[in-house]
């Protein structure tokens, strides 16, 4: 199942932006959100989850 929704979720990112003309990070944020909803993560910690997964991508250096 996890599988079926990563495939679900690029589909839906590459239609988001090729199709819809959305910014990829405002796509990938929408297509993020969306995933975690489908795997039950709870809405009041999704902001939580996101930020903290973004900004361990950010601080690590190149």
């Amino acid at each position: 199942m996890p599988l079926l929704v990563v495939g679900i979720s690029v589909l839906i990112l590459l239609l988001l932006m090729t199709r819809l003309r959305l910014n990829g990070f405002a796509a990938l944020l929408l297509v993020a959100v969306g995933v975690a909803l489908v795997r039950g993560i709870p809405v009041a910690t999704i902001p939580d989850v996101l930020s903290e997964g973004i900004g361990t991508r950010s601080a690590t250096p190149c």
